[in-house]
C-alpha cells in the first residue's frame, strides 16, 4: 500500500515540466542540507561543551613554538673570529 502510494507520488512528479521538477528538486536538496547542518552543529558543540576554556591548550595538548623549533631546528653556533686574523685584514 505504502509503496503505491509512493509510486503515485513519484508519476505525478514525472508528469510536471522540467522546471518544477528542478524546483521540487532543489528544495528537498536545500532541506536535507539545513538538517544535515542543524545534526552537525549540534555534535560539534556537544563534543567542546566538557573542554573549559581556560586549560583548551593544556586539553588538547598543543606544544609551544619554542618546543617545536627547538626540536626541528638545530642550534646554531657562530665562532669567532680572532682578533690577529680581524687586525690583519684592516690595514
Amino acid at each position: 500500500m505504502k509503496n503505491l502510494k509512493k509510486t503515485r507520488i513519484l508519476e505525478k512528479i514525472q508528469k510536471f515540466p522540467l522546471t518544477v521538477r528542478k524546483i521540487i528538486l532543489w528544495t528537498i536538496v536545500i532541506i536535507m542540507g539545513i538538517i544535515l547542518v542543524l545534526i552537525w552543529s549540534k555534535i560539534f558543540l556537544k563534543s567542546f561543551e566538557g573542554l573549559s576554556r581556560k586549560n583548551l591548550f593544556e586539553e588538547i595538548e598543543v606544544p609551544s613554538l619554542k618546543e617545536k623549533i627547538k626540536e626541528a631546528m638545530p642550534e646554531i653556533v657562530i665562532p669567532k673570529i680572532p682578533e690577529s686574523i680581524d687586525s690583519q685584514q684592516n690595514e
